[in-house]
């Protein structure tokens, strides 16, 4: 499926190197689970998942221009599971900023989040997530970050266990590192 996307450089979607990456890191935590796309732009890591057996996905998008091309492909991604006579997954596309976001009003707690924010804020809106997240109440939920490759393992665990979270895999790919984190 193509998405659609905002032209000019206010959304950086993940290569898709990174994103079967990704995807293929959790492929056996997809089926059946809730997802939470953080920094979504386009979608991509969100509506893959879905793809491959996700049944929900919370959208978070702080552009209200961007939102509207998520809203567009996510209503394309129904349209594909209707034509196949499949169920389609349920969708949310939330638009608000990642750290004005009240994250025990987005139920239920997801098995699995992915954050690709700008590059710039990585560690700001890590922090942010990681604080705001119960650990406690998210023991099963992995978190999957992209930035950067010049971050740093420590610089992320550094942000993770004030909080109850460790990073348990890092992997690079060109310019883009991923960190898996769960709790300790």
């Amino acid at each position: 499926m193509t998405l659609k996307i905002l032209p000019g450089d206010q959304v950086r979607p993940s290569k898709i190197k990174v994103r079967q990456a990704i995807l293929n890191m959790v492929q056996g935590h997809l089926e059946g689970a809730t997802v939470w796309d953080l920094c979504a732009g386009t979608g991509a890591l969100g509506i893959e998942a879905l793809s491959r057996g996700a049944e929900k996905c919370v959208f978070v998008e702080n552009s209200l221009k961007v939102a509207s091309f998520l809203k567009e492909n996510c209503a394309e991604l129904e349209r594909r599971f209707l034509a196949q006579n499949l169920s389609a997954p349920e969708t949310l596309v939330i638009v608000n900023d990642v750290t004005h976001l009240d994250f025990a009003s987005i139920l239920p707690i997801p098995d699995l989040i992915f954050m690709d924010p700008p590059y710039a804020e990585v560690e700001k809106l890590t922090e942010h997530v990681l604080k705001k997240l119960d650990h406690e109440k998210c023991k099963n939920v992995i978190i999957c970050l992209e930035s950067s490759a010049k971050t740093m393992l420590a610089q992320i665990n550094d942000l993770c266990t004030p909080h109850g979270w460790q990073v348990k895999k890092e992997k690079t790919y060109g310019e883009s590192k991923v960190f898996t984190i769960s709790t300790l």
